[in-house]
C-alpha cells in the first residue's frame, strides 16, 4: 500500500502539535517533582525532628544524669534540628539559671516555649537565627519548629518533675531505712492469705523468733509460728475486712517450741484496684508484760485494801480475794500467835470442812501451822512430804488433812507473830513454787496491817519530838492558811523574834500580805506555790512590826488533803539581809579580779616602779613555773631574764620607770632553766597621774617559732604529698595549662607527664558536650572561688569515669599563682548509690505504716515539722499532716522549757535518747512522750535538722508508778525471808545484793559480796554446770536449778537449790535467787543410793546360788561315777580327779554364799562408809 506523502505544511502543524504536548507533560513534570521536593523536605524535617526527641530521650533515660547535664546535652541537640543549623543558636532558663551554646547571641528572630513543672512556669526554651531569613509559618520559623520547640519543652517539664520526685524518694527512704533496722520489735512484710510468705523482717524479728538468720526466718510461712492455727486464720479474715488491726495478741511459737504472748499490729498495702498486695505489719512480745500486769494488779489492790480498809477483817478478807485470782484460795486462813499464852487466834477463816471462832483462843502446838511459824520459813506441802513429816513426827495435821498445802510465816521485825495458809483437800498438785513466793510475798502486806497501830503509837511521839525541835531552831518555822490575805496558824519563837513582836499570840493575828514590803512579791510566791505546790528559797523583803526592813529566804510547801485540796502552807524563813550584803560586796570585788587578771589567756604580772613583783596570774605560774608565794617581792628580772639579757630588762625596766610603753619580742627563761621565745608588753600603771605600778605582760610564742622553721620543710613535705596522694592531683596555671600530674592522674586517666604537660586539661579529659562545664570550673577558680562536684571525665582510651573534682586557686598576695585541681574515681560508690535506692524502697512503705511518732523538724527552739509520718499526727490528735505540720514544736509541750532543755541538748550532744515530757494533743489532753532523735549535719558540722521518733508511755509510766511502790514491799520480804535471798546482774554475773539469811550461809559481809561475781562462790570444777544452769534461768528456759555446789568463805562447800527469777531492779536485768541449803537432804539421798547398790548386790548373789547349785551337783556325782569306772594312773582319769576337786570347790563356795539369804543388808551400810567383802565372808563362816 502507497503511503500518501506529507506537506510541509502539515508537518510543520504536527510538529508544532506534539511539541506543545511534550512542553505541557514537561510543566506537569516539574510541577510534580515541586511537590516532591516539598514533601521530602518535609519529611527531612520531620526525620531531624524525630531523630532529635529520641536523642533527648536517650539523654532523659540516663538514671545518674544531673540536670545540668541534661540541659548542656539539650542545647547542643536542638540547633541541629532546624531549618538553618549553621545560623541557630539557643538557650534554655530554669529559675534564673542560664545555659546556653558556644555561639549564643540574642536577635530579632526568635522562637520560644515555656518549662511547666507542676503548673509552674519555671523557665523556658529560646532559639534564635544570628541572620535574617524568609518569613514561613512563623517569622522564619516552620511550624514543626513550633511543635518541636513545645515538645522539647514538654519533655524537660517531665524530666525535672522525675528529678525531683527522685530525690525526695531517696531521701524519705534513706529516714525510714535507718529506723526501721534499729527498732527492737520486729517489723514485717509478708503476703497474704492463710499460709503466707515474709518478704521482709527486721533483726529484732529474726531474734525474737529465735532464728538464726534472717533468711531462715523468711523460709517459714507465718501460719507455722501460731500455737493456734486459728488465729493465723482470724488474723487474715481480719486483714481482708478491714485492711488492718491493732495489738491484736495471739500465742506464737519460737524456732525451739517456746511459746510467748505476740501483740501484732498490721495494714494491709493495697494496689490502684484495691487489691491486697502484701501485709505491713510490727509484732512486740509481750509475754513478760501480761504476767506483770495480772501480779501489779494484785499487789496494786492489796496496797489500796491496806490504806482503805478499817478493819483487820476486812483487809484479810479482800487480801483473800486478790490471793483467789492467782491461785486456789477456796480454803485461806490467817493464825495469829500470842506469845504470853502461847495459844492462837484466827481472825480469818474459810475452810469446806473445819469451822473455828475468830476470837477463840487455841493450842495448835505440833501441827503444821505451829511449824511454819516456829521454823519461821515458808512451806509448801503435798501428799509425799505429808507422809514424810508425819513419819518423822516433825508435824501433824490438826483439822481434816489436806492434799495440798502452803504455809508462810507472817513476820513481824525479826519474827514470826502468826501464819497465812491456803489448802486443798482433793488436788495434790493444787499448788507450785510460784504460788509460795506470791504468798509468802503478801505476807509482808498482812503483818504490817497488823503493826498498823503500833505505828500510830510510834508517830504521836515523834511529833512530841518534833515540836520540842522546832521551837529551839533558830529560824523561822510557820504554817499559814491558804490565800493571799492569810494568816498564820502556827509559828515557832524564831519567827515571832525575825519580825519582832513580843508574843506569839500578837504574831498570829497579823496579816501576812502585811509583812510584805512589796504586794506584788506575795502575789508572786503565792501563784508560784499554787502552780508548782511548793517554792525554795524565794527571796523577798519583809518588814518587821516597826517597820524595819529585812531579806528573807522562804522555802514551803503547800500540804494537800487526799483529794488533792491544799489544806496549808508550812515553810521555814531564814533572815539572810547580812548575807546578802557581804555577797554583794564579795561580788564585785572577785568580778575585778577574776575577769581582768586571773582568767587572762597571758601572763601578767603585777610590779612596782623597780620591777619588783607584786602579783602574778595563773598564766604567768603556767609559763614561767613560778607561783607567788614564791616570787613576791623579788625583782622580775632576777627571776625570769638570763644573764646574757639583763641589760636589756634592766634598759626596759628604765622605760617603763620613766612611764613609757615597752612591746618588744624576746627570751626569757623559765624556773627550771629552760629558754622560752615571748613576745612582752609592759605599760605603766597610774593613778592621779602619779606612777603607781607597772603591769608586765608576758606572750609564749615559742609555738610560733617552730612554725616558722616548720615553714622551711613545707615545700619537701608538700613534694611527698603531691607524689603519694591516693587522688589524681593536677597542678595548672592559670589558663588551665598542665604544669604537673601525679603517678595518680596517670593511673586514673593513662596520660604520663610527657604527655600532660603543658595541654588545656580541659580538652584532654572532656570532648565537646562537656567542655563547656569544664571551662565553667575553670573560670570560676580563676575568679579565687573553690569548687566542689562530682560529674564525669574521659579517660585516654576513651572510657568515661565517674568523678568528684576538687578545684581551688593558689594565691598569693592577692593574686592567682595557679591551680589545683583533685579528682577522685567514684565510679564504685555510684553503682553503691543505686543499690543503696533500690534497698531503700523497701523500707520506706514499711516505715509509714509504724505506730510509732517519726519525724524531720527544723533547728531551735520553736522549730517546725518538716515531715512525720501517720502514727505521729494521730498520736498528737491532728486530722491532716499539713494542719499538723503548720503548728509550732514548741507549742506541742506542756512546759516550755521541756522544749528548750530538749534543743540544748541536740545542740551540744548531737542526740538524745529517750527523752520524757509531758506534750499537749490538739484537743489539749496530756500525753507522756518518750522521745529519740539525733542532729543531722551537713560536712562543715552544722546542724541541718532533727531526725526522730516519739513514743506515747502515758500507759508505761503508770505502770512503772505501780511497779516503784511495789518494790517496797518487795524489801520488806527480801530482808526477812527465811530462805538464801541473793541478786546477781544478768549480765556482769556480778552479785548486787543479798539477804541476811544468805550472808550467813555463805559466811560473808553484804560489802565483801558485791565484790564478788557467781563463779567466785563455786569450785572450779563445777563452774561449767554452774555457768550453764545460770544462762538457762537467765533466758527464762528454767526456773530452778536443784543441788549446786556452794563454797563458803571458810572454804567448806554445802549444796543447795537455786529458784531464780529474771526481774528488772533500778534499770538494771539482774536474777533474783531463793537460795535453799539441802546439803542433808543430799546425803539423805546418797546413803539411800548406797543401800539400793548393796541390795542389788545381795539379790545377784542369792540368784546365782539357784541357778549354779543344781548344774553342779550333776557334775559332782557324774564326775564321781566317772572316776570310779576309770583306772587310775591313766591321763583321763586325772583329768576327771581335776574336774570332780574343782566342782566341789565351787559347790562349797555357793553353799557359803547360800548363807548371805541370813544376813541383813543394813548390817553392812553406816552412812556412807564401802562394804568390805571379806568382812562377808567372814560373817559367813562364823555362822
Amino acid at each position: 500500500m502507497k503511503v500518501k506523502e506529507k506537506t510541509k505544511e502539515q508537518f510543520i502543524r504536527e510538529l508544532q502539535q506534539r511539541i506543545s504536548r511534550l512542553e505541557l507533560r514537561e510543566s506537569e513534570y516539574k510541577k510534580a517533582e515541586k511537590i516532591q521536593q516539598e514533601q521530602m523536605r518535609k519529611l527531612d524535617e520531620r526525620v531531624k525532628e524525630l531523630n532529635t526527641l529520641y536523642a533527648i530521650s536517650e539523654i532523659f533515660e540516663k538514671k545518674d544524669i544531673s540536670l545540668e547535664e541534661v540541659y548542656k546535652k539539650v542545647i547542643n541537640l536542638i540547633p541541629t534540628s532546624w531549618q538553618y543549623p549553621e545560623i541557630t543558636c539557643t538557650r534554655i532558663i530554669v529559675k534564673g539559671r542560664k545555659y546556653k551554646t558556644a555561639n549564643f547571641k540574642e536577635t530579632l528572630w526568635r522562637q520560644t516555649s515555656n518549662i511547666i513543672v507542676e503548673g509552674e512556669n519555671i523557665g523556658k526554651i529560646e532559639v534564635y537565627y544570628l541572620k535574617e531569613k524568609p518569613e514561613i509559618d512563623e517569622g522564619p520559623f516552620l511550624k514543626e519548629e513550633r511543635y518541636l520547640i513545645n515538645e522539647i519543652a514538654k519533655r524537660l517539664g517531665l524530666i525535672i518533675e522525675r528529678k525531683k520526685a527522685d530525690k525526695a524518694l531517696r531521701e524519705s527512704e534513706e529516714k525510714y531505712r535507718t529506723l526501721a533496722e534499729n527498732l527492737n520489735i520486729g517489723v514485717f512484710r509478708s503476703t497474704p492469705g492463710h499460709k503466707g510468705k515474709f518478704i521482709e523482717v527486721n533483726p529484732a524479728m529474726v531474734k525474737m523468733f529465735g532464728f538464726d538468720t534472717k533468711k531462715e526466718l523468711l523460709e517459714i510461712s507465718p501460719s507455722d509460728l501460731y500455737h493456734n492455727s486459728e488465729d493465723r486464720a482470724k488474723f487474715n479474715e481480719k486483714m481482708l475486712k478491714d485492711g488492718f488491726l491493732i495489738n491484736e495478741e495471739s500465742q506464737s511459737k519460737k524456732k525451739n517450741g517456746t511459746l510467748f504472748i505476740a501483740s501484732d499490729t498490721a495494714v494491709a498495702v493495697k494496689d490502684e484496684k484495691g487489691n491486697v498486695i502484701y501485709y505491713d505489719g510490727i509484732i512486740e512480745d509481750i509475754t513478760e508484760r501480761k504476767k506483770s500486769e495480772k501480779i501489779q494488779k494484785v499487789l496494786h489492790n492489796i496496797l489500796e485494801a491496806t490504806t482503805k480498809t478499817d478493819t483487820l477483817k476486812n483487809l484479810l478478807e479482800r487480801i483473800h480475794e486478790e490471793i483467789g485470782t492467782l491461785m486456789d484460795a477456796k480454803n485461806y486462813y490467817v493464825a495469829l500467835y500470842d506469845e504470853e499464852s502461847d495459844m492462837y487466834t484466827y481472825p480469818y477463816y474459810v475452810d469446806e470442812h473445819n469451822n473455828f471462832e475468830p476470837d477463840k483462843h487455841l493450842k495448835l502446838s505440833g501441827g503444821f501451822t505451829d511449824y511454819v511459824r516456829k521454823s519461821e520459813e515458808p512451806l509448801l506441802m503435798n501428799k509425799k512430804l505429808f507422809q514424810e513429816f508425819l513419819k518423822h513426827k516433825k508435824a501433824d495435821f490438826i483439822g481434816s488433812p489436806a492434799e495440798s498445802w502452803i504455809g508462810v510465816p507472817l513476820m513481824s521485825g525479826d519474827k514470826a507473830s502468826g501464819v497465812a495458809v491456803v489448802q486443798s483437800y482433793t488436788n495434790p498438785d493444787a499448788y507450785t513454787q510460784d504460788d509460795l513466793n506470791i504468798l509468802t510475798f503478801v505476807s509482808a502486806h498482812i503483818a504490817i496491817a497488823i503493826e498498823r497501830k503500833r505505828a500510830e503509837e510510834a508517830i504521836k511521839a515523834s511529833e512530841e519530838k518534833y515540836r520540842s525541835l522546832t521551837d529551839n531552831l533558830n529560824i523561822g518555822i510557820y504554817r499559814n492558811t491558804v490565800g493571799f490575805n492569810n494568816k498564820p496558824i502556827e509559828a515557832n519563837p524564831a519567827m515571832v523574834k525575825m519580825f519582832g513582836f513580843e508574843s506569839k499570840k500578837e504574831f498570829l493575828n497579823t496579816n501576812i500580805p502585811e509583812t510584805y514590803k512589796n504586794p506584788e512579791e506575795r502575789k508572786k510566791f503565792i501563784e508560784k506555790i499554787s502552780k508548782h505546790g511548793s517554792v525554795k528559797n524565794e527571796e523577798i523583803q519583809y518588814k518587821k512590826k516597826d517597820g524595819t526592813l529585812f531579806i528573807g529566804s522562804d522555802t514551803a510547801v503547800a500540804v494537800k488533803d487526799e483529794k488533792g485540796k491544799v489544806l496549808y502552807y508550812d515553810g521555814i524563813l531564814e533572815d539572810i539581809t547580812e548575807r546578802k550584803k557581804m555577797e554583794e560586796a564579795l561580788r564585785i570585788e572577785k568580778a575585778y579580779f577574776e575577769q581582768l587578771f586571773e582568767s587572762a589567756p597571758e601572763a601578767i604580772a603585777l610590779l612596782d616602779n623597780k620591777s619588783r613583783v607584786l602579783r602574778l596570774n595563773k598564766e604567768f605560774t603556767r609559763i614561767f613555773g613560778y607561783t607567788f608565794e614564791e616570787v613576791k617581792g623579788k625583782s622580775i628580772d632576777d627571776l625570769i631574764v638570763s644573764k646574757e639579757l639583763l641589760e636589756e630588762a634592766r634598759a626596759n625596766t628604765e622605760i617603763t620607770a620613766k612611764g613609757k610603753p615597752i612591746s618588744q619580742e624576746t627570751v626569757r627563761k623559765h624556773k627550771n632553766g629552760t629558754l622560752i621565745d615571748v613576745s612582752i608588753l609592759g605599760a605603766p600603771i597610774k593613778v592621779s597621774d602619779e606612777q603607781v605600778a607597772v603591769c608586765a605582760i608576758y606572750r609564749d610564742i615559742t609555738e610560733r617559732k617552730k612554725a616558722e622553721e616548720a615553714l622551711k620543710v613545707e615545700k619537701a613535705y608538700f613534694e611527698q604529698l603531691f607524689k603519694n596522694s591516693p587522688e589524681a592531683v593536677v597542678l595548672a596555671d592559670t589558663n588551665c595549662r598542665i604544669i604537673r600530674v601525679n603517678s595518680e592522674f596517670t593511673k586514673m586517666y593513662g596520660y604520663t607527664l610527657e604527655e600532660a604537660e603543658g595541654q588545656l586539661l580541659d580538652r584532654l579529659i572532656t570532648n565537646g558536650e562537656l567542655y563547656n562545664e569544664a571551662s565553667s570550673i575553670t573560670k570560676r577558680i580563676g575568679e579565687g572561688k573553690t569548687i566542689s562536684l562530682e560529674t564525669v571525665r574521659m579517660r585516654k582510651d576513651g572510657l568515661w569515669i565517674n568523678v568528684s573534682i576538687l578545684g581551688t586557686p593558689i594565691m598569693m598576695s592577692g593574686g592567682q599563682l595557679a591551680a589545683y585541681y583533685i579528682y577522685r574515681d567514684i565510679t564504685d560508690r555510684k553503682k553503691a548509690e543505686e543499690l543503696l535506692r533500690k534497698s531503700e524502697e523497701k523500707y520506706r512503705t514499711l516505715t509509714e505504716n509504724l505506730n510509732v511518732g517519726i519525724y524531720r523538724s527544723t533547728v531551735g527552739q520553736k522549730g517546725k515539722f518538716v515531715e512525720a509520718n501517720p502514727a505521729m499526727i494521730k498520736m498528737y490528735g491532728y486530722d491532716s499532716k499539713e494542719d499538723f505540720l503548720s503548728t509550732d514544736i514548741s507549742d506541742l509541750y506542756v512546759n516550755e522549757k521541756d522544749r528548750d532543755k530538749f534543743n540544748k541538748k541536740m545542740l551540744k550532744d548531737g542526740f538524745v535518747k529517750n527523752e520524757e515530757a509531758y506534750f499537749k494533743k490538739k484537743d489539749g489532753s496530756l500525753f507522756i512522750g518518750s522521745d529519740t532523735a539525733v542532729a543531722i549535719k551537713d560536712e562543715r558540722g552544722k546542724v541541718l535538722y532533727y531526725d526522730g521518733i516519739i513514743e506515747d508511755i502515758t500507759e508505761r509510766k503508770k505502770a512503772e508508778a505501780a511497779l516503784q511502790e511495789s518494790e517496797e514491799r518487795f524489801r520488806l520480804l527480801f530482808q526477812n525471808a527465811s530462805d538464801g535471798i541473793i541478786i546477781a546482774d544478768s549480765e556482769t554475773q556480778k552479785f548486787m545484793s543479798a539477804n541476811k539469811k544468805m550472808l550467813e550461809m555463805l559466811g560473808y559481809s553484804l560489802k565483801e559480796l558485791e565484790n564478788l561475781s557467781v563463779t567466785e562462790i563455786h569450785l572450779k570444777k563445777d563452774l561449767p554446770r554452774v555457768t550453764e544452769e545460770f544462762q538457762r534461768q537467765n533466758r527464762g528456759e528454767i526456773t530452778l536449778a536443784k543441788d549446786i555446789p556452794v563454797l563458803r568463805k571458810n572454804g567448806r562447800v554445802f549444796y543447795a537449790d537455786f529458784n531464780s527469777t529474771l526481774m528488772v531492779l533500778n534499770g538494771k536485768k539482774c536474777l533474783v535467787g531463793i537460795v535453799r541449803d539441802t546439803t542433808e537432804r543430799k546425803k539423805l539421798e546418797e546413803e539411800k543410793m548406797q543401800h539400793s547398790k548393796l541390795e542389788a548386790i545381795h539379790n545377784m548373789i542369792v540368784t546365782l546360788n539357784h541357778e549354779m547349785n543344781q548344774p553342779l551337783s550333776i557334775i559332782c556325782s557324774n564326775a564321781e561315777v566317772l572316776l570310779n569306772e576309770t583306772k587310775k594312773n591313766t591321763g583321763l582319769h586325772e583329768d576327771l580327779t581335776i574336774i570332780w576337786k574343782e566342782a566341789w570347790r565351787l559347790a562349797d563356795l555357793v553353799r557359803k554364799t547360800q548363807q548371805l539369804k541370813e544376813i541383813k543388808i543394813t548390817e553392812y551400810t553406816l552412812g556412807t562408809k564401802m562394804v568390805d567383802l571379806n568382812d562377808v565372808d567372814t560373817k559367813i563362816k562364823t555362822k
